[in-house]
């Protein structure tokens, strides 16, 4: 009897020590588990986060919810963050709401059309760039944007950035070659401008932050000396909006039931448009304004930001990962940092979901 009972015991504490073994309990990311998320792995994401220099923010979302969130600097939840150029892609998005209202006929109008009543000229075949052109980072115009951050800076602090843009070069034909260039995309800010007659700040703010649920003091935007908002950067946002923005692009343009950005819109702006030359690493396709993976176990595409600042959207998986990270003063550093971050994310937290 004694023996019987002491086997009892033994297994009793075998089958406790097993449950506990395989029901890890997270008191950090309580919600991940019931999405599907390994949270041993998820913790492992973030302790190895922590060693990345620079970032700022890290969160996961999965099937709509909010799994995992944490700050690593003085910032947080509450704070505007300078997410750089995923600037473009909510830009893009307002191109394709533009259209849809009828204030743009479709993306094969020039950019000539519109800048040309403000007295600039486009010569010879500038002025076949289009609207298509400018969002797949195609206008054929010389830019060395991706091998020389001082490209960027040179024309920030230009007088004049549309005629700064226009006036370099044409070195292929429009259409035919990817050439990473903000100042084009900036160029879609000025069309978005001159067809709606407001600002980008203000068309955004009334077609697309407010129906997200923002106000004004949700989001900040640069403007340029000429009254144009810069089209290719200097759009700070909070992370978790920028987790909305993720999940209505998961969602088809569709955020609680209101159709914000138009589906098939979604559908051409997260599929390959163009070859981007595997000019950066995780992104070899690109559509309008969204850096495309095929290559991966599960595809992705994701706004992309200098320094690490990302959306990254995974179809397959309905998961969405936002990161941000400090982005001034970094120089020749800010590539390898944007590696690390976004490393992170492919290698680490996609790991972790099942």
């Amino acid at each position: 009897m004694k023996n019987t009972k002491y086997i009892l015991s033994i297994l009793l504490i075998l089958f406790v020590f097993s449950a506990c073994k395989k029901e890890y309990v997270s008191t950090k990311f309580p919600l991940a588990s019931e999405q599907n998320i390994n949270v041993e792995k998820l913790e492992e994401a973030y302790t190895a986060a922590e060693n990345i220099n620079g970032i700022k923010s890290l969160l996961v979302s999965r099937n709509g919810v909010l799994v995992s969130e944490q700050y690593f600097t003085e910032m947080d939840v509450t704070d505007l963050y300078d997410v750089r150029s995923v600037t473009k892609s909510v830009v893009s998005a307002l191109i394709g709401i533009a259209i849809n209202e009828g204030f743009i006929e479709n993306t094969n109008q020039t950019l000539s059309d519109f800048i040309s009543p403000l007295g600039y000229t486009l010569e010879g075949d500038k002025s076949l760039i289009t609207i298509e052109d400018l969002l797949t980072m195609s206008s054929g115009i010389e830019w060395e944007e991706l091998l020389n951050v001082s490209q960027y800076n040179d024309w920030v602090t230009a007088e004049d950035q549309i005629e700064y843009v226009i006036s370099k070069p044409l070195i292929y034909n429009p259409g035919e070659y990817f050439t990473y260039n903000s100042g084009g995309a900036h160029l879609l800010s000025v069309i978005l401008t001159e067809a709606t007659n407001m600002s980008t700040h203000d068309f955004a703010l009334e077609y697309f932050f407010e129906p997200l649920g923002m106000d004004i003091e949700d989001f900040g935007w640069g403007e340029f000396q000429q009254g144009y908002f810069n089209g290719g950067a200097d759009l700070t946002l909070k992370p978790r909006d920028m987790i909305k923005i993720g999940q209505l692009y998961l969602n088809d343009g569709n955020y609680g039931g209101t159709q914000i950005v138009p589906s098939s819109w979604v559908e051409d702006s997260k599929s390959i448009q163009i070859s981007t030359n595997n000019s950066i690493n995780f992104g070899p396709q690109y559509g309008y304004l969204w850096w495309i993976n095929h290559d991966l176990t599960n595809d992705l595409y994701f706004a992309n930001g200098y320094g690490g600042q990302f959306i990254v959207n995974v179809p397959d998986l309905n998961l969405v990962i936002v990161a941000t990270s400090e982005f001034q003063g970094l120089g020749n550093t800010a590539g390898q940092q944007w590696y690390n971050v976004l490393s992170l994310i492919i290698n680490d937290v996609l790991e972790c979901v099942e």
